[in-house]
């Protein structure tokens, strides 16, 4: 790759960039053996992925109609400052099969901060509301997190219990918007449980579309 010639963008004052700058930005979930078939379990080497990124590196999720599978206990966006995991186009799509799910699509764990999730589709598979403390989202942010700051937008969240909670009071400056939020299975609701849940302060939560959902969309404590 270093051996390719310099690129330049169109435009005056574009200054020539090497190709392998460039690269360097974004990895690609394939190039862990992430197959995105439907049928293969896509957790062990999407979280590989996830955990090769540094600062200022995007994952980009290949478009799939099958879907990524995804399996207990999901991924974990780890001790992470300033990445993204981003979807190609519009059908970049993560699924789950599990019956009762006990687990999200991804985690924030340790010290992160900054982190980007868009364009994905989060095809899950909670057909009841929340049983016995047992709860399926898109994104969790649990107690332990120490990090702050995150971006989900434009992202489609199906058939998971929430789509997005927080038990994190010092998890904060976090912006939810440009989302479709349908089928959401808590309407069992209890204490803990709404389509976007937090008790975090400054979180920004604008323009997203509620569509067959539970008993209550947002739930704010912060």
């Amino acid at each position: 790759v270093n051996a390719l010639p310099a690129y330049t963008a169109p435009g005056t004052g574009a200054v020539p960039v090497t190709v392998s700058s460039i690269l360097s930005n974004f990895i690609y979930a394939s190039e862990f053996g992430v197959l995105c078939n439907g049928s293969a379990d896509d957790t062990v080497n999407m979280q590989k992925a996830i955990n090769s990124l540094t600062t200022g590196q995007t994952l980009i999720v290949p478009t799939s109609t099958a879907g990524c599978l995804i399996s207990s206990p999901g991924l974990s966006i780890t001790s992470l400052n300033g990445v993204s995991i981003i979807g190609a186009g519009n059908g970049a799509k993560l699924i789950s099969t599990t019956a009762i799910p006990t687990w999200s699509f991804i985690s924030i764990a340790g010290s992160t901060s900054n982190v980007t999730i868009s364009k994905i589709y989060f095809s899950g598979s909670a057909t009841t509301g929340p049983v016995s403390g047992n709860v399926q989202c898109a994104v969790l942010i649990p107690s332990a997190a120490t990090g702050s700051g995150m971006n989900f937008y434009d992202n489609t969240v199906n058939s998971t219990n929430v789509a997005v909670q927080n038990h994190n009071n010092l998890f904060n400056d976090v912006q939810i918007h440009g989302n479709t939020i349908s089928n959401t299975n808590d309407s069992t609701h209890t204490t803990g449980y709404a389509d976007i849940y937090t008790i975090g302060k400054h979180w920004h939560i604008f323009n997203n579309w509620f569509i067959n959902t539970g008993f209550q969309g947002v739930y704010c404590s912060g």
